[in-house]
Protein backbone atom coordinates (compact mmCIF):
# COMPACT_ATOMS: atom_id res chain seq x y z
CA UNK A 1 0.00 0.00 0.00
CA UNK A 2 2.95 2.25 0.70
CA UNK A 3 4.56 1.79 -2.42
CA UNK A 4 1.15 2.82 -4.36
CA UNK A 5 0.97 5.84 -2.04
CA UNK A 6 4.32 6.94 -3.45
CA UNK A 7 3.68 6.56 -7.09
CA UNK A 8 -0.05 8.37 -7.05
CA UNK A 9 2.17 10.87 -4.77
CA UNK A 10 5.11 11.23 -7.85
CA UNK A 11 2.90 11.11 -10.78
CA UNK A 12 0.61 13.96 -8.94
CA UNK A 13 3.48 16.14 -8.46
CA UNK A 14 4.88 15.75 -12.05
CA UNK A 15 1.09 16.41 -12.96
CA UNK A 16 1.00 19.54 -10.90
CA UNK A 17 4.32 20.70 -12.33
CA UNK A 18 3.29 20.26 -16.08
CA UNK A 19 -0.28 22.01 -15.46
CA UNK A 20 1.34 25.02 -13.81
CA UNK A 21 4.09 25.20 -16.61
CA UNK A 22 1.50 25.32 -19.43
CA UNK A 23 -0.50 27.77 -17.85
CA UNK A 24 -0.61 31.30 -19.67
CA UNK A 25 -2.60 34.05 -17.70
CA UNK A 26 -5.17 35.98 -19.58
CA UNK A 27 -4.48 39.34 -21.33
CA UNK A 28 -6.11 41.98 -19.58
CA UNK A 29 -6.87 45.05 -21.88
CA UNK A 30 -4.58 43.63 -24.80
CA UNK A 31 -1.28 43.99 -22.40
CA UNK A 32 1.16 41.49 -23.53
CA UNK A 33 3.77 39.75 -21.86
CA UNK A 34 4.15 37.65 -18.38
CA UNK A 35 2.17 39.02 -15.31
CA UNK A 36 4.17 38.16 -11.94
CA UNK A 37 1.60 35.26 -11.56
CA UNK A 38 2.57 33.40 -14.70
CA UNK A 39 5.54 33.66 -13.92
CA UNK A 40 5.46 32.46 -10.11
CA UNK A 41 3.03 29.30 -11.76
CA UNK A 42 6.00 28.27 -14.04
CA UNK A 43 8.59 28.59 -11.05
CA UNK A 44 6.16 26.61 -8.67
CA UNK A 45 5.50 23.93 -12.51
CA UNK A 46 9.78 23.21 -12.41
CA UNK A 47 9.85 23.12 -8.82
CA UNK A 48 6.83 20.61 -8.66
CA UNK A 49 8.55 18.31 -11.64
CA UNK A 50 11.67 18.78 -9.85
CA UNK A 51 10.39 17.55 -7.12
CA UNK A 52 7.71 14.72 -8.35
CA UNK A 53 11.24 13.34 -10.37
CA UNK A 54 13.30 13.55 -6.93
CA UNK A 55 10.70 11.74 -4.99
CA UNK A 56 10.52 9.09 -7.93
CA UNK A 57 14.93 8.09 -8.02
CA UNK A 58 14.61 8.82 -4.16
CA UNK A 59 11.72 6.01 -3.57
CA UNK A 60 13.69 3.90 -6.58
CA UNK A 61 16.85 4.02 -4.07
CA UNK A 62 14.91 3.09 -0.95
CA UNK A 63 13.63 -0.15 -2.40
CA UNK A 64 16.97 -1.32 -3.46
CA UNK A 65 18.45 -0.85 -0.06
CA UNK A 66 15.44 -2.61 1.36
CA UNK A 67 15.88 -6.07 -1.15
CA UNK A 68 19.42 -5.44 -0.54
CA UNK A 69 18.88 -5.80 3.34
CA UNK A 70 16.49 -8.61 2.99
CA UNK A 71 19.22 -10.18 0.88
CA UNK A 72 22.23 -9.79 3.75
CA UNK A 73 19.62 -11.33 6.29
CA UNK A 74 18.50 -14.14 4.21
CA UNK A 75 22.29 -14.70 3.99
CA UNK A 76 23.36 -14.89 7.19
CA UNK A 77 20.47 -17.01 7.86
CA UNK A 78 21.71 -19.42 5.73
CA UNK A 79 25.21 -18.99 6.95
CA UNK A 80 24.01 -19.72 10.67
CA UNK A 81 21.94 -22.91 9.38
CA UNK A 82 25.27 -24.49 7.43
CA UNK A 83 27.12 -23.40 11.15
CA UNK A 84 24.72 -25.46 12.66
CA UNK A 85 24.87 -28.36 10.24
CA UNK A 86 28.63 -28.65 9.68
CA UNK A 87 28.54 -28.26 13.71
CA UNK A 88 26.59 -31.67 13.95
CA UNK A 89 28.35 -33.48 11.31
CA UNK A 90 31.58 -33.26 13.24
CA UNK A 91 30.38 -33.91 16.36
CA UNK A 92 27.36 -35.76 16.59
CA UNK A 93 25.48 -33.46 18.74
CA UNK A 94 22.90 -30.41 17.53
CA UNK A 95 24.66 -26.92 17.66
CA UNK A 96 23.51 -25.30 20.75
CA UNK A 97 23.12 -21.58 21.53
CA UNK A 98 26.00 -21.48 24.16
Amino acid sequence: MGKLIDIIATLLSIGAGVYLLSEHSASVAGVQGSSWLEVIAHGMGAYFVAKGLWMARSLHLQAETVDAGRAAAAAGRAAAEFHAYEHQDRTGRPATAE
